[in-house]
């Protein structure tokens, strides 16, 4: 004998809905919305400061399991609102942990700033903590390296010129920075790359393949690896030979051209790269093959293959704003 169910109505749960989706309408503005917004989705975590200009602290503890660091109790951040925000103005924002050093604060900060100002032009504080977890892991790294290696003081006395050069060249590394790669060059480039794999020690590889390419130094093959490779990334369409010497480089590097293929990603595929990250951290457990598998079929219109390449590129993207920054 069936048994007929009668659905349980929270009632409780509907009012509470119905009286924020009243709050939400009843707001002037729609900062003000955003606001509520976040407040409703963090709870206590997020302590309002200020309201004019609206400012507020956010507890954000990383959603990867694998998250390498230490950071006590979380992350907090603290958010400004200027006037003008969001079309003329982005919003501000920094890291305040107390248990940090100065120099992590600072690089982290720095990082989600840049990715801020890109953002700018909507409301932009939920996307951009969804963007701040998702990229936790990468602006550590980040931060860790800058703190480890702070930029050099820029030296305000130029190498004066060796009589004994042609004239017009300088010794080091100016001048044959400017001059064209010959097709002999480009052909060491990417056999010292095959060479001497990404497996070395960073600083002691680029000295063996500098030592590999006629005529350049160290920086100069970094820099025209980073070009090369930062054009195949884009999807750029370098005219003449350039073009080929971009995919002889990433295929050096152990990476398929993805040439033809959609590189387009929609609001609504990241979304779903971000919450399948999400879904299938990586662990010991389960084989990286596998786990981009799972990625990937979570992802419509994309293959495993390019959500891979999506992740990495924008790793790269966080580190080269860190850089920047």
């Amino acid at each position: 004998r069936k048994h007929s169910r009668t659905p349980v109505v929270r009632f409780g749960v509907m009012e509470a809905e119905s009286g924020f989706r009243e709050k939400l309408l009843a707001v002037g503005s729609k900062v003000e919305r955003e606001v509520l917004l976040l407040q409703r989705r963090w709870g206590s975590a997020m302590q309002i400061e200020a309201s004019s200009p609206p400012t507020f602290t956010i507890q954000l503890h990383p959603s990867d399991p694998d998250f390498p660091h230490d950071i006590g109790d979380g992350l907090v951040l603290r958010f400004s609102l200027p006037e003008g925000y969001p079309e003329q103005q982005p919003c501000s924002v920094e890291v305040i942990n107390e248990n940090l050093t100065d120099e992590i604060r600072r690089a982290v900060s720095k990082g989600v700033q840049f990715q801020a100002k890109q953002m700018a032009g909507d409301l932009v504080v939920r996307d951009l903590l969804k963007w701040f977890d998702n990229s936790l892991t990468v602006l550590f790294e980040c931060a860790l390296h800058v703190a480890a290696n702070p930029p050099a003081a820029p030296s305000h006395n130029k190498p004066a010129p060796n009589a004994s050069q042609p004239k017009g060249e300088l010794k080091g590394e100016e001048t044959a920075q400017d001059a064209a790669w010959t097709a002999e060059q480009q052909a060491c480039l990417e056999k010292a790359l095959k060479e001497f794999p990404a497996t070395m020690e960073t600083s002691e590889r680029w000295k063996k393949i500098a030592e590999a390419v006629p005529g350049r130094s160290k920086k100069e093959c970094v820099a025209r690896f980073k070009e090369l490779k930062q054009a195949l990334q884009a999807g750029a369409t370098a005219a003449g030979a350039e073009k080929q010497p971009a995919q002889k480089a990433a295929a050096a590097e152990g990476r398929e051209s993805t040439e033809g293929e959609n590189k387009e990603w929609t609001e609504e595929q990241q979304g779903a790269l971000e919450a399948a990250l999400r879904e299938f951290p990586a662990s010991e457990e389960r084989e990286r093959e596998e786990r981009w598998r799972l990625i990937g079929g979570k992802v419509p219109g994309k293959s495993a293959r390019e959500c891979v390449e999506r992740y990495q590129a924008l790793k790269k993207a966080v580190k080269a704003q860190l850089e920047a920054a």
